[in-house]
């Protein structure tokens, strides 16, 4: 499952690099992106079973799917609290998508969220949201339980930029 997909280049670079040829999902709450990425893969049929949902994640009835992987790029970077800075509304929906998506993936997770630990306060910009690492780390705890095996951390291109990925590998 590719959360907030856009367009679904995941689904490109996992054909075009990976030659994979399995189940893809993507979901995306803007209409025009869940149009073009139809219109985009419409296509591969052959290469890979794909479907793309046009709605708020969070919204969804998924309880009765699972995936293995679940996959968020840019969910986290949305601030709730706009205009004001990122606050207890960007937190609590953090929470619940991170929550969300642990809950039905039964390997991995990963997510992108933009790291204030490592960009000036000066620098940001307003719509949003930066989080810190220790709170995404408490978030994907409190939500994993003991299925947490493995969680990992890196930004790039070099571990002083703002862009981090977290990769977490679940027990069922």
């Amino acid at each position: 499952m590719d959360v907030g997909c856009g367009y679904g280049r995941l689904l490109d670079f996992l054909i075009s690099r990976k030659s994979y040829q399995g189940k893809y999902s993507g979901i995306d709450i803007i209409p025009e992106f869940i149009e073009k990425a139809i219109q985009i893969h419409n296509n591969e049929s052959e290469k890979t079973e794909s479907q793309f949902l046009l709605g708020d994640f969070l919204e969804q009835t998924l309880d009765k799917e699972k995936f293995d992987v679940i996959i968020c790029l840019g969910g986290l970077g949305v601030n709730q609290d706009y205009p004001e800075p990122v606050g207890q509304k960007s937190l609590e929906y953090a929470q619940k998508l991170i929550s969300k998506i642990v809950h039905l993936s039964t390997v991995a997770i990963s997510l992108y969220f933009p790291n204030a630990d490592q960009i000036l306060t000066t620098k940001r910009k307003p719509r949003m949201a930066y989080y810190k690492r220790s709170d995404i780390e408490k978030m994907l705890l409190d939500a994993c339980g003991q299925r947490c095996q493995d969680m990992k951390f890196n930004s790039y291109p070099t571990q002083k930029d703002r862009r981090t990925i977290v990769q977490v590998r679940l027990s069922n």
